[in-house]
């Protein structure tokens, strides 16, 4: 079950910026070619941040692929296992961490 449809957001400060905090769910990270990670959190907008900024220990195995967008759904807190695993297995990313 992939994410549902919806725009590419840019992975860029004005492109995470826009999330509301604090807000829990999936998300994926991308580029042109592949899928680099899959992740959950209990603030999306944070945990992306992180992520762009080289805060966070998946940062460079992301940053490395170039990352262009990413995707997200909300998610309540009690399914963000179940939820992350199934995405694990649809899109296979490049730079899973764990």
């Amino acid at each position: 079950m992939p994410f549902p449809e919806q725009e590419q957001h840019p992975f860029t400060e004005s492109g995470i910026d826009c999330l509301t905090s604090p807000q829990p769910g999936i998300y994926g990270i991308f580029n042109s070619d592949c899928c680099i990670d899959i992740g959950q959190a209990d603030d999306l907008k944070t945990k992306l941040l992180r992520h762009l900024r080289g805060q966070s220990p998946q940062s460079a195995r992301i940053l490395q692929n170039k990352p262009t967008y990413y995707l997200q759904m909300t998610v309540a807190v009690g399914l963000l296992d179940t939820r992350q695993a199934q995405l694990i297995t649809d899109y296979n990313p490049v730079a899973q961490y764990g």
